[in-house]
């Protein structure tokens, strides 16, 4: 249960990582 729990903790890292850098790209491109 818990390596399981591990595994999928590791796979949403990156995701959550991703997410947080297609929102703030725009914000950063994007003079306004």
């Amino acid at each position: 249960m818990q390596v399981a729990f591990k595994q999928k903790a590791e796979l949403v890292q990156p995701l959550m990582f991703l997410l947080m850098v297609v929102t703030l790209f725009p914000l950063g491109v994007s003079p306004s």
